[in-house]
């Protein structure tokens, strides 16, 4: 069956508002964020209301139904499925699977063979855009980006063609050989794909990437050990990797272990929020643990613009001294007027936001319901089933962080009235100084305790509102500025915050003395942020780049004129982005947005390198010490895929180094990850300027990187080994006169690098830091430090290697690494009998 587009948050929107606003027959009930899936979540949101408010409400929502259909029948159809295990593609006996490894000398050939059977026996329409795409570009990389545009557009046949192409082009291209085998198995092709991927397989041996489409390709053809032993090998080796978690978590289902099936999908969830790991959860019972993710384990992996910056009003610390009085009350006295006068301009601007809504209300309850059902089904978006999920959690998080707040809050009230009971026990002898000083050791224990709560309080709220403005746009656009209300509505309990956070601080005056509490000071009126003002990400389609917004609905916009063809569905898959045809890049590692069901949802990369905190590092740490490998204490499914392992460790082992000495296991950073996702974070943050176009960032972005490399993330890398070893310097036993001599050398060497502005400069002072290392090593005959000095250096290496890798993100921009993923029931429809 279909599933309505229009997720329940969106409808829900409808009913925040409607009962928020004056209106006949109804109560008035407090907004909060939306919750999906339509007949389950919605009782949920109606679980504490009236018998009365519950039949009014469904009432409404079928008001809405006649428009979401309509809008329903416009769109590809994503089959709803009430069971993970219909996710299982059947074992086709007819399939006859490829035995032959590729050759790279064969693998041209074997995508040209592909190539001509879609352009002969291919679907008219498609073959058009083909022969279209392929009269505009040339290049591998021009060919490996549009074939990922025609995915995410809807059309099958040419993104296969395309990917093919593109290995026809470079056989030397792992990324394009990767995609093709990745397109294939997607459109129900995994015989096809997995020729392609034994080839790689030796190519890129520890890339979870190319572990993962190899463990899909098996669940493709039936194979679940195949692609439980492969998925097991990409999550061990690299936790991040969502797709792989995903298929994890199916197996673990399959196999009869539910719990762990749920706490794969919970991970997966974690790291790239998306409606089709929501319904896996779900179906296997797990929806209560949606309810437990944290926000802030999640606020990493999503976009959040900062609309309320950090101290957006400081809280004024009190002296906390019988002394300070008058001081106290200046401050408690102005700030409380600006507050007052913040709190009227607040309320201003929500009343003239919810004018529209007000003179909608007035027209009756069908019309209203009419109205925003329309309105909010014209502001779906390519980000909206996403925004659902996010504004889930949100809702639950702040729903037990409110409850958690108010206990803390008890608590301190009732510590701080313990303190207040010492503080008034008097002597018969007491004099003013004894009262003075059991007040001040009073204000001294309270109201540091009262400032950290509500400031860690205010901070964490701030976070939230960040996330829940950002995200709301999403949702459904503004209709009629419901969403502009509702945040200044939320800026409102911001600004009650900072009113508790200034009356829960004591002032005490002085005893004996007459002191003056009315005086004033002048204190800075904050700014209320424009919410009018959706945030706006982008993610790279080759040299150019696609905007998301709450306007977003395709990728229309495009230089090789491709259109989305809506009666196609698009599948569901990670792309990650990195700066090289051989450098596969991966979930977690670089950044990664996924598609699900239509919608899409960018995902930042993880900075502390998620292949690191894999098995796969322990491994070779623990095969390095003892010469073999922990004793698997799981099923046997853990020992193959152990096996696995150790004989991948010995293949990496055993292979010759690259060019640059380097391989996928060495722990320092790699350069081309640092830029693309460098760049990325410039390009992806949320951004309020809707003036300057993503190519315009995109031109002033490159221009930065290539005059400066202290804002590499490769040059932060340099100074923290420098400083790491100038730390170990300092720890060393070492004669005083060697260790300022070290020192020394270590400060010029700081200099040196600090003076790298310009990548045309960088040669020479790589020169000088050389010969200060050849000082070292005379000064140092045991050369305790090389092994540190080595990696300075490489990292050096790698930032003068930095120019070549800019230049050619400026010709043919980032390349995109597709990470099959779990599909739906009926995968995306690319031709029957298409390479018999």
């Amino acid at each position: 069956m279909k599933k309505y587009l229009l997720p329940a948050c969106m409808l829900l929107l409808v009913f925040q508002v409607s009962f928020a606003q004056p209106r006949p027959k109804a109560k008035s009930t407090k907004t909060q964020p939306g919750q999906p899936d339509m007949d389950r979540l919605m009782n949920d949101a109606m679980k504490d209301l009236s018998p009365e408010d519950k039949a009014e409400m469904k009432k409404m929502m079928g008001g809405i139904m006649p428009t979401l259909m309509n809008q329903n029948a416009k769109t590809a159809d994503y089959n709803d499925f009430s069971s993970n295990k219909q996710l299982l593609p059947k074992r086709d006996a007819a399939i006859v699977l490829p035995k032959k490894k590729l050759s790279a000398t064969e693998v041209a050939p074997y995508a040209g063979n592909l190539y001509t059977k879609l352009v002969t026996k291919g679907d008219p329409a498609e073959i058009a855009i083909i022969k279209s795409i392929t009269s505009k570009v040339s290049t591998s990389a021009q060919m490996e980006n549009a074939a990922v545009l025609c995915m995410l557009q809807g059309h099958p046949q040419a993104a296969m063609a395309i990917a093919a192409k593109s290995v026809q082009a470079d056989a030397r291209n792992l990324n394009a050989q990767n995609n093709l085998a990745s397109l294939l198995t997607q459109y129900g092709y995994p015989e096809q794909a997995i020729p392609v991927l034994n080839k790689l397989a030796d190519d890129a041996p520890s890339n979870t990437t190319v572990l993962n489409n190899m463990a899909y390709a098996w669940l493709g053809l039936g194979e679940t050990d195949s692609a439980r032993i492969y998925s097991g090998m990409a999550i061990r080796i690299n936790p991040a990797n969502t797709e792989a978690m995903l298929c994890g978590g199916l197996m673990e289902e399959l196999f009869g272990d539910p719990i762990k099936a749920n706490d794969a999908y919970v991970e997966s969830l974690k790291s790239n929020l998306n409606p089709f790991t929501e319904k896996l959860l779900t179906n296997n019972n797990g929806q209560d643990r949606i309810e437990k993710i944290d926000f802030d384990k999640i606020k990493k992996a999503i976009t959040i613009y900062e609309y309320f910056p950090k101290d957006w009003i400081k809280i004024p610390d009190f002296s906390d001294n019988v002394n300070g009085y008058e001081g106290d009350s200046r401050i408690y006295n102005s700030y409380e007027a600006m507050l007052e006068t913040l709190d009227d301009k607040i309320k201003s601007m929500q009343d003239a936001a919810g004018r529209d809504l007000d003179k909608l209300t007035e027209k009756g309850e069908e019309t209203f319901v009419k109205t925003m059902g329309e309105e909010t089904i014209k502001g779906l978006n390519m980000m909206s089933k996403t925004a659902v999920i996010v504004e889930k959690i949100l809702f639950y998080y702040m729903k037990q962080w409110s409850e958690e707040k108010q206990q803390q809050a008890a608590a301190l009230q009732e510590d701080i009235e313990a303190q207040r009971k010492i503080r008034d026990k008097s002597g018969d002898n007491d004099k003013c100084p004894d009262y003075d000083r059991r007040n001040n050791e009073f204000l001294q224990y309270a109201n540091p305790r009262v400032r950290a709560f509500h400031a860690q309080r205010i901070e964490e709220f701030r976070m939230w509102l960040n996330a829940f403005c950002t995200w709301s746009w999403y949702v459904a656009g503004n209709p009629k500025n419901a969403v502009l209300s509702e945040c200044i509505g939320w800026a409102g309990a911001l600004k009650g915050l900072y009113s508790d956070a200034l009356s829960a601080q004591q002032a005490i005056a002085k005893t004996c003395v007459s002191q003056n509490n009315n005086g004033k000071m002048d204190v800075p009126m904050p700014e209320v942020p424009n919410f009018y003002c959706p945030a706006v990400v982008s993610i790279p389609t080759g040299n150019e780049w696609q905007q998301l917004s709450n306007a977003v609905k395709n990728f229309d916009k495009n230089s090789l004129d491709v259109k989305k063809n809506p009666a196609v569905k698009v599948p569901n898959a990670s792309i990650a982005y990195g700066a090289d045809n051989n450098s596969i890049s991966e979930p977690g590692k670089s950044f990664t947005a996924k598609t699900a069901d239509g919608s899409i949802t960018p995902s930042a990369a993880d900075v502390d390198k998620a292949m690191d905190n894999g098995l796969l590092g322990a491994l070779k740490r623990i095969n390095a010490k003892n010469g073999n490998t922990p004793v698997p204490t799981d099923a046997a499914v853990n020992k193959a895929i152990d096996n696995k392992l150790t004989d991948m460790l010995k293949k990496l082992n055993s292979r010759p180094k690259a060019a640059d000495g380097l391989d996928e296991l060495t722990p320092l950073p790699n350069l081309k990850d640092m830029i693309s996702n460098d760049l990325l974070k410039k390009m992806m943050h949320s951004s309020c300027d809707n003036v300057q176009s993503s190519k315009d960032i995109f031109k002033k972005e490159m221009e930065r990187m290539i005059k400066k490399v202290k804002e590499l993330e490769a040059y932060e890398q340099v100074m923290e080994q420098i400083k790491a070893l100038e730390q170990k310097i300092a720890g060393q036993e070492a004669e005083k006169q060697q260790q300022d001599a070290l020192k020394k050398s270590m400060e010029k060497m700081m200099e040196e690098v600090n003076k790298m502005d310009q990548y045309s400069e960088m040669k020479e002072r790589q020169k000088n830091i050389e010969k200060i290392m050849e000082e070292m090593d005379q000064m140092d005959e045991k050369r305790l430090f090389k092994q540190d000095m080595d990696k300075i250096m490489q990292l050096v290496d790698e930032m003068e290697n930095a120019p070549a890798v800019l230049k050619d993100i400026q010709e043919n921009g980032l390349r995109p690494s597709l990470n099959s993923g779990l599909q739906g029931p009926s995968a995306p429809a690319a031709g029957k009998n298409i390479f018999n």
